[in-house]
C-alpha cells in the first residue's frame, strides 16, 4: 500500500499535477513502518486543509478482496482522510464527491464478477443467495462468471488487487476490458497488484523487484515500459514487498514464533511428528518431517514431480 501510494504520487507529478502524495516515498527509504506511517499522518493533514487536485476527480481507490491481504492495505490506507462508498455510490462520488478526503470502495468476489449474458438462467437463484453463498457459487461455477470491473474502473484512480488468482477462473482485467475502458475513460493512474501473479487476474501484469518496482501498461498497443514516464497505467506489482520493511517483519515474525520457542527446543525429533510433542499450531507448519512431505503439504510433490519432468 506505501509502494502504491509512492507510485500514485510520481506519477501524477509527472503529468504535472503535485499532490501530497509526492511526501510518501517508497517503502524500503522509509526506514521503518512507524516511519512511514508519521509521513502518512502530514499526508493526511495536508489533504484535510488542501484537499485533493481540482483538476483531476475525487481520488477513489478499489480494494479487490476482503481477507488478510486487503485488510493490510487497509490499515496504511485507513490512516488518511477517508469514507467507505459502496457500488451504487461510485458514480455520484467520482461526480460531486469533496477532495477533503480520498475514498475507498472494497468488493467481495461477487461483485468483481457477474454472470455472464447467457447464463442469466441462473440468475433468480443466484442473487437470492448471501455473501458466503454466493462467493462458494463462484468457486463453483466460474464459468459463468466474467469480470464486473468495466463497471467500476472508469471512476477510480487507484486498484488495489488483494485476492489470489489461479486459471480456472475469469480474470479480474483482461487487455481487451483494459483498452475498450481507457480509449473513453483515463481515470485509472495505478495498479497496486499486491497479490502479483504474472499474466493472472490482471493479464498484464508482471514481477517486478524493489530496485525496478513499477512499470507502465499502455492498454491501447499493450505495451510495457519499465519507470514512471509513458503513456498508460502505472503497475506496482513487487514480488518481495516484506524484504522493504524487513526490520518490522524480523520482529512481527519473531513476536509471533516466540510464545512455541521452548516446546519445539525440547520437542522429540526421534518419532512420528505426531508424536513429537510439538504444539499443534507448529505441527500444521511442519512441511517435511525426516525428509519426507507432511500429509498437509503432500500436494507439493506433485508440483515438484512436474517441475522435474519439464
Amino acid at each position: 500500500m506505501v509502494d502504491t501510494l509512492w507510485t500514485l504520487g510520481k506519477r501524477l507529478a509527472l503529468s504535472g499535477i503535485p499532490t501530497a502524495f509526492d511526501l510518501v516515498p517508497q517503502a524500503i527509504e522509509g526506514q521503518d513502518l512507524l516511519t512511514v506511517k508519521n509521513i502518512l499522518r502530514k499526508v493526511a493533514k495536508i489533504i484535510e486543509k488542501d484537499g485533493t487536485p481540482k483538476n483531476i476527480p475525487p481520488i477513489i481507490f478499489c480494494f479487490l478482496g476482503k481477507g488478510k491481504t486487503a485488510l493490510g492495505a487497509r490499515g496504511i490506507f485507513n490512516i488518511l482522510p477517508h469514507s467507505d462508498i459502496k457500488l451504487d455510490d461510485l458514480e455520484k462520488v467520482f461526480e460531486y464527491g469533496t477532495k477533503k478526503k480520498v475514498y475507498a470502495l472494497q468488493i467481495r468476489t461477487d461483485e468483481i464478477y457477474r454472470l455472464k449474458k447467457d447464463m442469466m438462467y441462473l440468475a433468480e437463484n443466484y442473487y437470492e443467495l448471501n455473501a458466503f453463498e454466493k462467493r462458494k457459487f463462484y468457486m463453483e461455477n466460474s464459468n459463468s462468471f466474467e469480470s464486473n470491473l468495466d463497471t467500476v474502473l472508469p471512476f477510480v484512480t487507484v486498484l488495489m488487487n488483494c485476492v489470489i488468482w489461479s486459471n480456472k477462473y475469469s480474470r479480474s482485467i483482461t487487455k481487451k476490458i483494459m483498452k475498450e475502458i481507457y480509449l473513453e475513460h483515463k481515470t485509472l493512474s495505478a495498479i497496486g497488484d499486491i497479490t502479483c501473479d504474472p499474466n493472472g487476474s490482471i493479464e498484464f501484469s508482471k514481477e517486478t523487484w524493489i530496485d525496478n518496482p513499477v512499470y507502465i501498461y499502455n492498454p491501447e498497443d499493450e505495451s510495457i515500459r519499465d519507470g514512471f514516464n509513458g503513456e498508460g497505467i502505472a503497475v506496482m506489482a513487487v514480488t518481495n514487498l516484506p524484504c522493504e520493511f524487513s526490520s518490522d517483519a524480523s520482529n512481527e515474525f519473531s513476536e509471533d514464533l516466540k510464545p512455541f520457542l521452548n516446546a519445539i527446543v525440547s520437542a522429540n525429533y526421534k518419532d512420528t511428528l505426531h508424536d513429537s510433542n510439538l504444539p499443534d499450531e507448529i505441527k500444521r507448519a511442519v512441511i517435511m518431517w525426516k525428509g519426507r512431505f507432511t500429509k498437509r503439504y503432500s500436494y507439493m510433490k506433485e508440483y515438484i514431480e512436474n517441475i522435474h519432468l519439464h
